[in-house]
């Protein structure tokens, strides 16, 4: 279980510096971001000045900034990222999130290191291990239940648990799918990911009997597990995730202001816990994920392994149900009054051959008023082709009136501070004005000043009115991040001074202390030194994500026997025999918790109703589609699908990356 007054942190994606001043300003504790190179998103690099920038913002909150170089690497790269990490680690950065182990054995500055979902972290034993040398936070695997993330917890003792809460799913393992590397060149653990998940395949046994039609299978939908904070923080996670590097600004926006109204009501139940950043934030729509990109929810394996757990029809935003087509005519149709569409809203729905086709509402009538002045349903026109019937179930995929707002929003979040008003003598004899302030973190700046010659105690003509001047201009923030919480004076004759002096004064003190917030520096990592503790081979294969010496040599020293051939990602697309395993087996493509049987209805292990023919027994499946012929074999021991790739077709253009290797 997560321990009392445990700092929660609210992860959010930063695909540019725009998306992550949006991300602080509705609400996130902390930010991941890429760097301009070896991240596991290549179209989301960031410059170091822009980079530096986020972390200047973040850190007035006192969020975090975790840069991304989660990569495989090879050898000719290990000097330009060791270099880069110093550089981040000297521009304020909080942590770098990795996945080749190369980075445990370099010279790096006493920066934060965290484990990225792309080292495969999903057992006990394995982040013990990490934790062991060294690593501060980890991500763990998507696919955990609540059970198996308390047992982490259980079985470790200071890495912080980090859980993805809301996204896109990889139907894999992440850092366990070579599908695209071997189909097209592009390899997903170098960031080049060409997706053959979201793709269509025929499913069909060995002997050629059709299981399913050409559906999108491996297709899963989107995580959301927004219902299931508290478990997760119940079971030990303290970092809460949203997945999104690639997702526009609005997507950003309203998926954090939503997690992060979350978060704040179970803090406000439960005040022994606490978030983990500074500030309170005002949003100007009511955040609501579904209104964004989503191919519909999921918990996934939270609490079960789940059916319907994929998007047969598409990979693409769907959007949520709206409702059925009352009626058709000459380029409009009929919706009830409660579904409110407006001009430009986007709807989508399924054919009767299940494809989906989509349009946008040009124009938007009520089509009858009734007793109460109030339409009883709407005439939509629109360009919609010869498939919308009456009847039709409709979805929304797109609701103007909302992006609009969210659009607009700038998001307030603001630091409360307790200002305080007194008087003292400077050495030379003169009267001064001292205004200290003190954020809900308990940092304080102070300002002195000379209070001007001609209002000098005894002299103003109004001591009440230079009081409620005082009160009155130390009250007003405007726009800067801060709002006033307490102001105190302790004067017994405040000075009447002019307004534009106070004001003055207040800005000086709020640029002061905003500095002093922004400049402040993550406290130095204190990693152990170099171990030999054993690695849990029994665990994982620790083979399949090696390109480089260093990699190679981390593994040696933690007592990985034998020959360690090199990661698929290096390989060929055509791998040659002596780079298989040892049976002359080829090596999976993908290795997944999902299972195709399991969402087919003819899992073996279902028992089946009395009556039933028993489910046919566990054999491989083909799945055929545009990267080729993929074989399922299924380990019904450890309830685990694995794909290989027996014949390929042509893949999309090879991104030069995927061709290169160690040197």
């Amino acid at each position: 279980m997560t321990p009392k007054k445990s700092a929660i942190e609210l992860l959010a994606p930063a695909r540019d510096l725009a998306c992550g001043l949006a991300a602080l300003s509705h609400g996130a504790d902390a930010l991941y971001v890429g760097a301009s190179r070896f991240g596991a998103r290549q179209a989301a690099g960031n410059s170091l000045d822009d980079i530096s920038r986020l972390i200047e913002a973040a850190h007035f909150y006192s969020a975090r900034v975790y840069v991304t170089l989660n990569t495989l690497l090879f050898d000719r790269e290990l000097p330009q990222v060791e270099d880069l990490v110093h550089q981040l680690y000297h521009r304020g950065a909080d942590a770098i999130i990795f996945q080749d182990m190369a980075l445990l054995e370099m010279d790096l500055p006493p920066i934060a290191l965290h484990a990225s979902t792309q080292a495969d972290n999903r057992r006990p034993e394995k982040i013990r291990f990490l934790e062991e040398a060294g690593v501060e936070q980890v991500v763990l695997a998507r696919e955990l239940s609540l059970q198996e993330i308390a047992e982490i917890r259980r079985r470790t003792e200071r890495i912080a648990l980090e859980v993805f809460v809301h996204g896109s799913l990889c139907v894999s393992y992440s850092g366990r799918c070579f599908a695209s590397h071997r189909w097209g060149g592009r390899s997903a653990n170098r960031g080049a990911c060409a997706q053959p998940c979201r793709l269509p395949y025929r499913v069909t046994t060995p002997g050629g009997k059709e299981i399913a039609g050409e559906t999108h299978l491996l297709s899963l939908k989107d995580l959301c597990n927004g219902p299931n904070l508290e478990d997760l923080l119940r079971a030990g996670a303290t970092s809460f995730k949203i997945e999104g590097r690639l997702k526009d600004i609005s997507y950003v926006k309203n998926v954090t202001a939503w997690y992060r109204q979350a978060l704040d009501r179970i803090v406000e139940k439960e005040p022994s816990w606490r978030r983990s950043s500074c500030g309170s934030e005002v949003f100007s729509f009511d955040p609501a994920p579904e209104k964004s990109f989503s191919r519909g929810f999921t918990d996934h394996f939270l609490h079960r392994r789940q059916k319907k757990a994929t998007t047969l029809g598409t990979p693409k935003a769907v959007g949520v149900p709206l409702a059925k087509v009352l009626r058709v005519g000459k380029g409009y149709f009929t919706l009830p009054a409660w579904t409110d569409p407006g001009n430009g809203d986007g709807f989508c729905f399924f054919t009767a051959r299940g494809e989906l086709e989509g349009f946008r509402a040009d124009r938007v009538e009520p089509e009858k008023t009734g007793k109460t002045g109030n339409p009883e349903w709407y005439r939509v026109y629109a360009r919609f082709g010869s498939h919308l019937r009456a009847g039709t179930q409709l979805y929304r995929n797109h609701h103007q009136f909302f992006v609009r707002q969210v659009e607009k929003s700038r998001g307030t979040r603001t630091i409360d501070l307790r200002v305080s008003i007194s008087g003292a003598t400077s050495s030379a004899g003169e009267p001064l004005l001292v205004v200290t302030a003190t954020d809900e973190e308990g940092l304080s700046s102070r300002m002195e000043r000379s209070i001007p010659p001609s209002q000098r105690s005894g002299e103003a003509p109004s001591p009440d009115r230079g009081r409620a001047n005082l009160e009155r201009q130390f009250s007003r923030w405007g726009n800067s991040p801060f709002r006033i919480r307490e102001l105190s004076l302790d004067l017994s004759d405040p000075p009447l001074v002019p307004l534009s002096w106070i004001n003055s004064l207040r800005r000086d003190l709020a640029e002061a202390h905003q500095k002093k917030r922004s400049s402040r520096r993550p406290p130095d990592a204190v990693r152990p030194g170099r171990g030999t503790a054993p690695f849990p081979t029994d665990s994982e294969e620790p083979s399949l994500n090696i390109t480089n010496t260093m990699a190679r040599n981390f593994y040696r020293r933690h007592g990985v026997a034998g020959e360690i051939p090199p990661a698929p990602d290096i390989l060929p697309r055509e791998a040659s025999r002596e780079n298989e395993p040892a049976d002359g087996s080829d090596r999976p493509v993908m290795i997944c918790r999902y299972c195709l049987r399991h969402e087919l209805g003819i899992c073996p292990r279902e028992r089946k109703p009395t009556g039933e023919a028993p489910a046919p027994p566990a054999s491989p499946l083909l799945l055929e589609g545009p990267p080729g012929t993929l074989e399922a074999r299924f380990d019904c021991t450890r309830c685990e699908m694995r794909l290989y790739l027996t014949s390929r077709q042509s893949g999309p253009e090879q991104a030069p990356v995927a061709r290169e290797g160690p040197e």
